[in-house]
């Protein structure tokens, strides 16, 4: 009797034993699954997310909740072919929380790969909702393994803890005025936070010089511009100088007629870049005495001075080159309004074809995208998914028209719409 209790406790006991070490077990081998829309958008934590499956034609979403301004979103992708053979095609997906793309991957997946997404918040909501899709294409193809990591980094403006505002009402106060800030910025498409704007107060008769130094710029130098501005108290541009690549130091002056609060704001122009998406900057903030003013007045942009504007402007020389030139002022020279129209006209000519072929390669590829997921999603209704993939066609013949599309380019899309019409028909006569 009593060894026959002791085996039934012993069985009990290793039974308990059993359990309890096989929840880690289920808990680590837990699938990753996205839902299937943004509406059932799976949420996701910052760590690692592991076991992930998608079979072809399927579409997963997922989303980053509580991004604040100033900080970035990093979001790496881990794929691999699901079956012994490779041949799957993903597209992965960034949307903002209004379903706006943001960026898009196109992802040949033949072995272990690993892609990237970043994103840089901006000041125009306390928090962000950010979503990330994952589709896989082809009904013959294998299908993918993944695995995702989330990151949310702080790069909060002058050590303030905050982003600074992204408009002249929502800027970050620097009361000790004179001093070296550091501060971070989205470059291009990036990111919503593509301004930063700081408040001090002057004294009469008192000078700001204020110098803008890119560091740390983390990618391809392909073509946008930081423009840094100084606002008076009645938000009029007083002084401003415009870059034209993004290693190149800024520096405006002004002297104030009167003690007033005055704003002064960095911020990226629209352009393209590839890789990561922030640009660092150290902001020096000099004051002393000046002459007084009658009135405030605006000093045209400069291309990369080295010092404030003069009143006695001195001629600059470009020199020709194949690449994109660099301007730049002599030391303890300004460049008049009318030098820095000459300029501009000058430098239009060496890089106007290749900053017009970035744009139309980057159409091209957002016009392709459109009309592969237009028929993915539409393709079971016929009518629908004509009515769509005609309406891509007239976008791009407006494209073509302006400009942002080559006729080369508006006949490949042609090809590809008419391609996808026939094969709708197809599936109409099927069915």
């Amino acid at each position: 009797m009593s060894s026959s209790l002791i085996s039934r406790d012993v069985l009990f006991s290793l039974f308990i034993f059993v359990l309890l070490i096989s929840f880690p077990i289920i808990n680590l081998s837990a699938q990753l699954k996205g839902g299937e829309s943004f509406e059932e958008a799976t949420p996701l934590s910052p760590g690692e997310h592991k076991g992930g499956e998608i079979d072809p034609g399927e579409v997963q979403f997922f989303m980053v909740k509580n991004i604040k301004p100033g900080q970035e979103l990093y979001v790496k992708i881990r794929l691999g072919p699901k079956k012994s053979f490779p041949g799957s095609s993903l597209h992965i997906n960034l949307y903002d929380w209004d379903g706006n793309l943001l960026e898009s991957l196109y992802c040949p997946v033949t072995s272990l790969e690993i892609y990237e997404l970043a994103w840089f918040a901006g000041s125009d909501l306390s928090s962000h909702e950010i979503y990330f899709s994952i589709r896989c294409d082809g009904a013959y193809m294998s299908g993918a393994n993944f695995d995702v990591t989330i990151s949310i980094s702080d790069h909060f403006d002058a050590d303030s803890g905050r982003d600074a505002g992204d408009t002249l009402e929502d800027f970050l106060e620097l009361p000790e005025g004179e001093g070296t800030y550091h501060g971070f910025i989205a470059v291009a498409n990036n990111g919503y936070d593509n301004a930063d704007c700081y408040k001090m107060t002057l004294n009469a008769n008192q000078n700001v010089k204020v110098k803008l130094i890119p560091k740390n710029y983390r990618s391809s130098p392909l073509l946008y511009t930081l423009v840094l501005s100084i606002y008076d108290e009645d938000r009029n541009v007083v002084a401003e100088s415009v870059s034209m690549q993004m290693d190149e130091i800024l520096n405006v002056e002004w002297t104030s007629p009167k003690r007033q609060d005055v704003y002064i704001k960095v911020h990226s122009s629209t352009g393209f870049t590839v890789g990561e998406v922030i640009c660092d900057y150290d902001l020096q903030i000099k004051l002393g005495e000046g002459q007084a003013q009658t009135s405030p007045s605006p000093t045209p942009p400069i291309m990369s001075p080295t010092t404030a504007p003069t009143t006695t402007p001195s001629p600059s020389t470009v020199s020709p080159t194949t690449a994109p030139p660099t301007i730049s002022a002599p030391t303890g020279t300004g460049i008049s309004l009318t030098e820095y129209v000459g300029i501009a006209v000058s430098i239009a000519v060496p890089i106007s074809a290749w900053v017009v072929s970035k744009m139309r390669r980057s159409r091209l590829r957002v016009l392709m995208r459109k009309i592969e997921m237009t028929f993915r999603e539409f393709k079971s209704n016929a009518a629908e998914c004509e009515a769509a993939l005609l309406s891509i066609r007239e976008e791009a013949q407006r494209d073509l028209v302006k400009g942002r599309i080559t006729e080369e380019q508006f006949a490949l899309i042609d090809k590809r719409i008419e391609e996808y019409l026939e094969e709708v028909r197809k599936l109409q006569k099927k069915g």
